[in-house]
């Protein structure tokens, strides 16, 4: 399934949703490879084997696990650092409730070329509003939101209430 759309404040982004494609797999594993590096987590080793199983859920189950990119253009082919921003979200059940469904977002990359920038700021806004449509379009009741970032946390805070999000607890991390 391929959802194109075209943003009008800055024509030449556009997001898609579970593009089945090889370019687009080594384009998402580059960019979280990128992100994990500025993460809390940092000093795991990146793992590109469980990067390729989350995009090969999503080929196999769009409707369970989405993928979403911000690319540079329709028209331009795409390079493995090419991407603007990537979200991987799965949906399902909370673990002890039935009936409603949750989207859950494990991971909303943006480019380091794009970090802090006002343009940064719409690309993320656009993959935010596109996990909330293929959210909507399932039937969740939620989207949930995880942060693991470390390094922004009061930014990222913000910026998801400016996206219309409320607290709903928090991620919490002891290390030793």
């Amino acid at each position: 399934m391929t959802t194109t759309e075209t943003d009008t404040t800055h024509p030449r982004t556009i997001s898609r949703l579970a593009v089945v494609s090889e370019t687009y797999c080594r384009a998402g594993i580059h960019l979280a490879r990128e992100a994990h590096l500025r993460t809390i987590f940092r000093d795991f080793r990146f793992s590109e084997f469980k990067a390729r199983a989350i995009f090969d859920k999503a080929m196999v189950a769009p409707e369970r696990v989405g993928l979403i990119y911000a690319v540079p253009g329709a028209d331009e082919p795409l390079a493995e650092e090419g991407l603007c921003d990537f979200a991987s979200v799965q949906m399902g059940e909370h673990f002890l409730g039935n009936g409603n469904l949750i989207a859950t977002v494990h991971t909303l990359n943006i480019s380091p070329k794009l970090t802090g920038t006002l343009l940064g700021g719409k690309v993320a806004l656009r993959i935010v509003h596109a996990v909330r449509h293929w959210a909507n379009t399932l039937g969740c009741a939620h989207v949930t939101m995880h942060v693991t970032n470390g390094k922004n946390a009061e930014d990222a805070d913000q910026f998801f209430r400016r996206c219309g999000m409320v607290t709903i607890g928090g991620n919490y991390c002891w290390s030793p």
